[in-house]
């Protein structure tokens, strides 16, 4: 599965739809798996990765 399909199929957001926040997601695998498929750190287009260390939505649950 693409990472664009897989995830919208795990958030039902598309990832080069309009913008999201953290607070958008219930847990941080959907918002990493968002994360990863509109870019990830290279092109952080949601700004999901407020301290640039590559992990997106650290105050979610199940954050490493």
């Amino acid at each position: 599965m693409a990472p664009t399909t897989t995830a919208t199929a795990l958030t039902g957001f598309d990832p080069f739809g309009p913008d999201k926040n953290c607070g958008d997601f219930e847990d941080w695998a959907s918002a990493n798996a968002f994360f990863i498929a509109a870019g990830g750190p290279a092109d952080d287009r949601h700004r999901l990765d407020g301290n640039n260390d590559g992990v997106p939505c650290q105050s979610l649950p199940g954050a490493p």
